[in-house]
């Protein structure tokens, strides 16, 4: 009796010890599962992060682009009621609401550093285009218009390569532990 209670003690503990050791392996493999689930969610989320970013980048150059166009348009002669100006002046306005709703989506994507940079270039480039919507209105250059849209551009430059320096190291920054 002695060598079946034995046996019995022996299966038993070789159950247990199997049982433990099959819910340690079942653990470990759905904490992995988990965290490169959470790894590969961080990454859509910095992709559509990265995108956005890109995406605004992309509609301010191009609303600038416009922006010196309109001023060459100015540079004729041409003015408010004018159909080329007129016709310029459209496109530019149109761009700037795309780049207005391209800021939005950054400041919404985050994180907070960015998100303010993206906002002090909206404003440095809202400064300068300002600038050029007076003299479209006006038809005309006032005194110290030439040095205040120098100042203007420089300020929205600025503003943008700071705007890249965040976004930068945001995106390059790790965002998830392995613990």
């Amino acid at each position: 009796m002695d060598l079946n209670i034995a046996s019995a003690v022996f299966g038993l503990l070789g159950a247990m010890l199997g049982a433990g050791v099959s819910i340690a392996t079942t653990a470990m493999s759905n904490n992995a599962q988990v965290r490169n689930a959470r790894q590969e969610r961080v990454g859509r989320v910095v992709d559509a992060q990265r995108e956005t970013y890109i995406n605004f980048l992309s509609q301010g150059d191009l609303f600038l682009d416009l922006a010196r166009e309109l001023s060459a348009v100015l540079d004729t002669g041409a003015h408010e009621g004018d159909s080329r100006a007129d016709a310029t002046f459209m496109r530019y306005s149109a761009e700037w609401t795309k780049f207005v709703v391209n800021c939005a989506a950054v400041q919404i994507s985050g994180p907070p550093d960015v998100a303010n940079s993206a906002n002090q270039l909206r404003l440095k480039i809202g400064a300068w285009s300002e600038l050029i919507d007076r003299r479209y209105t006006d038809g005309k250059r006032w005194r110290g218009h030439d040095e205040a849209v120098d100042a203007a551009r420089m300020s929205a430059r600025e503003a943008r390569a700071e705007f890249i320096h965040h976004a930068q190291s945001w995106l390059t920054q790790p965002k998830w532990s392995d613990s």
